[in-house]
């Protein structure tokens, strides 16, 4: 074999192992956001990650109005949360993203707040029954802004995690997995795109 063809055979061999790693982190990044969605409600909601957030004997319960989410300040966070009967959960306006509501999506709704766009601007609910609480921001419904207040541990979605507030990421919810999935394939791609660099160019030394 030549230089040249060995050269050549050298190219073809990392190119094949950098699409197979490529493939590799794709499907890693893929398969950490399949989650179960509380029967398809949260499926167009683009930032929860299968975590429904523990609020359970906490005093005071805060959802962000207006997170960063669904393509802009969007969302509610944390998306979902469980809470005890008897707890009261109150919605905070962050100021962003327009002019938001919370309603209850139901035919005869259990709460309802006034349209709002004012920061700090703020709507409470106690709930007192045991069930899921579906509800939504009217006018961004369509861009997924949703959110569920679960009472009860035994009405939580089968297959969802329960974690603690201060375990959530951004978006109430955001999806680590797929996070770390991609930037972990993102790392092993780099590497070897150096090392093929470094085996076509006959580099051996440091970087």
């Amino acid at each position: 074999m030549t230089p040249e063809d060995d050269r050549n055979y050298t190219r073809r061999r990392l190119l094949k192992t950098g699409v197979g790693v490529t493939a590799a982190g794709t499907a890693t990044t893929l398969g950490g956001t399949a989650t179960a969605q509380y029967e398809g409600y949260l499926d167009d909601e683009g930032t929860w990650a299968g975590q429904t957030a523990d609020a359970r004997g906490i005093e005071n319960i805060t959802i962000d109005v207006g997170a960063p989410g669904n393509t802009g300040n969007l969302a509610f966070a944390p998306v979902v949360i469980l809470v005890q009967s008897g707890q009261t959960v109150r919605w905070r306006w962050t100021g962003e993203g327009g002019t938001h509501n919370v309603r209850h999506d139901a035919d005869n709704p259990a709460f309802e707040s006034e349209l709002q766009s004012s920061a700090g601007a703020t709507f409470e609910h106690t709930f007192e029954d045991s069930g899921r609480y579906p509800y939504l921001c009217d006018p961004h419904v369509s861009l997924g802004m949703k959110g569920i207040i679960v009472v009860g541990e035994g009405n939580v979605e089968e297959g969802t995690d329960i974690v603690g507030l201060d375990q959530l990421g951004g978006g109430g919810g955001f999806n680590t997995a797929a996070a770390a999935g991609g930037a972990a394939a993102f790392g092993v791609v780099s590497l070897v795109g150096v090392a093929a660099y470094r085996e076509l160019t006959g580099q051996t030394d440091g970087y």
